[in-house]
């Protein structure tokens, strides 16, 4: 009896350990039997869920007519910001991927020049020319801005960023609010970055800076700064990876 009992010892003792070693062998591979391990999944980046408008002041003081006039014009030749504005708008296109690009001047009035759409379109930029703002001298600036914020309303994109490249002077009444603008801005929930560019002898910074606050101001008298500002806002605009 007693030997009988040994030998079930036995046994069930070398069954606990061949379970073991089996058990080992699977968690511990050999190098012939190593378990695959799947690679992880790549990282996706959603689409920017963004509408970018760019608003362009066009009145001719602001983009030049040095084209098209010589020296000898009665009136004073301006090299102008038209070339930086468009260079900077490229700029801000190629940080949006599959996001909804419009671009608009405005002088007396709104002109839609790339309608909301696909940022390709930029491209269409190449075509604007000094020469066809020879006629604008207005500045209409504050139903302008009102205007693109409405454009941008009617985006179904979730965000929704207004790039205003001006001196951000209104060229009728100086002393019209520019409050209703913020306020609309607001509530529509548009960022807006104010590039603004003037002459070094002029400095009226007031209305740029107050729609900068939803968003952001940079100033400066140089319009080659304008790519600088715009590479700057670049990494802004592109989504988090």
């Amino acid at each position: 009896m007693r030997t009988a009992l040994h030998k079930l010892s036995l046994i069930a003792v070398a069954t606990l350990w061949a379970a073991a070693g089996c058990a080992k062998h699977e968690r511990s591979p050999g190098r012939a039997g190593r378990a695959r391990v799947p690679p992880p999944l790549p990282t996706v980046v959603p689409a920017p869920d963004i509408a970018l408008l760019v608003l362009i002041q066009g009145n001719r003081r602001f983009v030049g007519d040095s084209s098209y006039t010589s020296d000898t014009s009665d009136d004073e030749t301006t090299t102008g910001a038209l070339e930086e504005a468009k260079q900077a708008t490229k700029v801000l296109a190629g940080a949006i991927d599959d996001g909804d690009l419009g671009v608009a001047f405005y002088a007396s009035n709104y002109i839609e020049r790339i309608s909301m759409g696909p940022p390709r379109a930029v491209s269409a930029l190449d075509a604007v020319t000094q020469f066809e703002f020879r006629n604008e001298r207005s500045r209409g600036f504050m139903r302008s801005v009102d205007t693109a914020l409405t454009e941008l309303e009617r985006s179904p994109r979730q965000r929704k960023v207004l790039v205003l490249i001006s001196d951000g002077v209104e060229g009728g009444p100086r002393d019209v609010p520019i409050a209703p603008l913020v306020d609309h801005a607001r509530a529509a929930n548009v960022t807006i970055h104010a590039l603004q560019v003037q002459p070094e002898a002029f400095a009226d910074r007031r209305n740029m800076q107050a729609l900068g606050a939803l968003g952001s101001y940079r100033g400066t008298h140089e319009p080659a700064d304008l790519v600088k500002f715009a590479e700057e806002l670049r990494d802004t605009l592109r989504p988090a990876r």
